[in-house]
């Protein structure tokens, strides 16, 4: 069987046809990676935003710890007393480590003059085994008097609080007992939440 040579428009399609269909390609390609350049990081932002929040929360909580710590040593060595007002994060602080634990993460950064905790000022000079209910008393607390060695009332509270979790607005707040909580701005820090 003797068949008649093929056209050789049979052997390939015209270049034009496959030029268009080239360029269709690249252009679904660079508009797709477009998209995902523009659109991942609007879709990721909050989660980096809630991450970056629990961080400065979690920082806040660790910072509250650890001076309370400091205080309850100095207080043993120094017959039960807390450190007077004035002076409290300069009598304490070789008992909390480092200077940066007096800093609340949301104002302040290393190297900065802002600090953000406060001793209140109830309690200061005090013997702190005298302190009746300790767990329901705060001892140091978010405050908006961000010099060292604040001492403060709970009205300088900052309100909208420094953190957020779940849309609450939270400070965190120290007690007499060495328990930090994350206590919302709305709430009385002397009633403790379950």
């Amino acid at each position: 069987m003797n068949m008649p040579p093929a056209s050789p428009s049979e052997y390939s399609s015209s270049p034009k046809k496959s030029n268009k269909t080239l360029l269709t390609i690249i252009i679904v390609l660079v508009g797709g990676m477009c998209l995902c350049i523009v659109a991942v990081p609007a879709l990721l932002a909050p989660v980096f935003m809630t991450a970056r929040e629990s961080a400065l929360r979690n920082g806040a909580m660790g910072n509250g710890k650890r001076i309370i710590t400091g205080l309850q040593i100095y207080s043993l060595d120094n017959n039960d007393l807390l450190p007077p007002g004035d002076t409290w994060m300069d009598a304490s602080s070789s008992f909390v480590g480092r200077d940066s634990y007096f800093r609340s993460p949301a104002v302040g950064r290393r190297g900065s003059s802002t600090f953000g905790f406060a001793l209140r000022e109830e309690f200061a000079g005090t013997a702190l085994p005298k302190i009746k209910e300790p767990e329901k008393e705060p001892l140091v607390f978010d405050s908006t008097i961000l010099l060292w060695n604040a001492v403060a009332g709970l009205d300088t509270l900052p309100k909208p609080g420094r953190y957020s979790k779940e849309g609450a607005r939270l400070n965190i707040i120290v007690y007499a007992d060495g328990s930090a909580k994350q206590v919302p701005d709305s709430q009385d820090p002397h009633v403790i939440a379950p």
